[in-house]
C-alpha cells in the first residue's frame, strides 16, 4: 500500500540517534508521515485520508516498525486515534481531522467530567500520551456525575504537557502525561465508544471491536521491530562469528528467531485477514474469532521478549552502545510490548 523510495528509508534511520537525543521526530520524518498519510490511514477519503482496510494498514504498520520503530509506533497511534472519527458529527469530524497533519493524542480513563451548559469541564491527569508535540487536537476519558465514561476532545491550549516521558525506548514518540484543568468541552467535542456511531458507516473500521483494533494495531508494530531485531541480530552475530560455543549458541538461536518470526507473522496476519472478511460481510465476527485474535497477538507478545532478550544476553558488551542500531531496536521492541493491551491478564 505504501512503499518508501530508499533514499526515505536511508534518512528516517540516519536521523534516528537525532531523534532519540532530542526526544522528537525531525521534520524531515514527520513530512514522511503526512506525505503518506501515516497519520490519517483510517480517515475517510474525503477528509484526506487513506481510507484503508485493517488488513493494509496492519501491513504498513509492521512495515514501518521494520524500518523504524518510532515511525510504526508513531503511524499505529496516530492511525488509531482515527477510529473516532465516525463518532463525531460529519462536520465535526470535517473540522478535526480534514487537515493534513492532523493527528489525535490521547489516553485512558482517570479524569472527570462535570456537567455544564452546553457542554462539560474536564480535569485530570492522563499517562503515556503518544505524539503530545504534533497533536492538533486531544481525547481523553473521564468519568461524569452519573458514573458514565466519555471521551471528551480537548485544544492543544486547554492542555497542559508535563515532557515526563523518558523510557529507555521509543525515545521519540513524546508519549508524555498531560493535564487538563476546568477545560470546557461543548457537546458537540464529546462521544461514547459504547454508542453506535454518528457517520461515515460505509467504512468498516469504525464498527470493528475496538479492543481487538488496538491488540492488532501494537500487535503488527511488534512484529515489525521483531523481525528487525532478527535482522540486525544476524548482521552482528556475522561480523563477530568464531569458532566459538557462543557463536554456536547464538547462531542456533537465531535459527530458532527466523522460524518463529514468520510463523507469527503467518498466524497474525490470517487471524487479521480472517476477522475483517467476518465484519465486512455482515455475519458479524463472533466469539471464536474473537478469542483467536486476542490469543494470536498475546503469544507474540509472550514469545518476543524471551528470544530476543535470550539472543541479546549473548551479544557481548558493544551491543548495550545505545547508539547500535541493534541496541535501537532492541530497546524499542521491549518498550512497545510493555503496552497493558498485550498481556493477559
Amino acid at each position: 500500500m505504501i512503499a518508501f523510495h530508499t533514499h526515505e528509508i536511508e534518512q528516517i534511520k540516519q536521523t534516528a540517534i537525532e531523534a532519540e537525543r532530542n526526544k522528537r521526530l525531525p521534520q524531515s520524518v514527520l513530512e514522511l508521515l503526512y506525505k503518506y498519510k501515516l497519520l490519517k490511514l483510517f480517515v475517510p477519503k474525503e477528509l484526506g485520508g487513506a481510507e484503508a482496510t485493517l488488513p493494509q494498514a496492519l501491513a504498513v504498520f509492521e512495515n514501518c516498525s521494520y524500518i523504524d520503530g518510532t515511525l510504526g509506533w508513531m503511524a499505529a497511534i496516530g492511525s488509531g486515534g482515527n477510529y473516532f472519527t465516525g463518532y463525531y458529527s460529519e462536520e465535526t469530524a470535517q473540522k478535526l481531522f480534514s487537515a493534513e497533519n492532523a493527528v489525535l493524542a490521547g489516553s485512558g480513563h482517570v479524569g472527570t467530567a462535570k456537567k455544564t451548559n452546553g457542554g462539560y469541564t474536564i480535569n485530570g491527569s492522563w499517562k503515556y500520551c503518544s505524539g503530545t508535540g504534533i497533536a492538533t487536537f486531544f481525547t481523553v476519558s473521564a468519568t461524569d456525575e452519573n458514573g458514565e465514561i466519555k471521551a471528551f476532545t480537548l485544544t492543544p491550549e486547554q492542555v497542559n504537557v508535563l515532557q515526563d516521558w523518558d523510557a529507555f525506548g521509543l525515545k521519540a514518540t513524546e508519549s508524555n502525561s498531560i493535564q487538563v484543568t476546568d477545560a470546557f468541552v461543548p457537546d458537540e467535542l464529546v462521544f461514547d465508544l459504547s454508542k453506535p456511531q454518528l457517520s461515515y458507516n460505509h467504512y468498516k473500521v469504525y464498527s470493528f471491536p475496538f479492543t481487538l483494533f488496538a491488540q492488532y494495531s501494537f500487535g503488527a508494530v511488534v512484529l515489525g521491530l521483531y523481525r528487525s531485531f532478527v535482522e540486525e541480530a544476524e548482521k552482528y552475530a556475522k561480523q563477530h562469528a568464531d569458532n566459538s560455543e557462543r557463536s554456536k549458541t547464538i547462531n542456533q538461536l537465531l535459527n530458532k528467531a527466523r522460524i518463529s518470526v514468520d510463523k507469527h507473522a503467518a498466524a497474525f496476519h490470517k487471524s487479521a485477514q480472517a476477522t475483517w472478511d467476518a465484519h465486512i460481510s455482515g455475519t458479524g465476527i463472533g466469539e471464536a474469532l474473537m478469542i483467536e485474535g486476542a490469543e494470536t497477538v498475546l503469544a507474540i507478545s509472550a514469545w518476543v521478549p524471551q528470544i530476543t532478550t535470550n539472543i541479546f544476553s549473548h551479544l557481548g558488551m558493544t551491543a548495550l552502545m545505545e547508539k547500535q542500531q541493534l541496541n535501537r531496536v532492541y530497546r524499542n521492541l521491549l518498550t512497545a510490548n510493555q503496552h497493558i493491551l498485550l498481556r493477559k491478564y
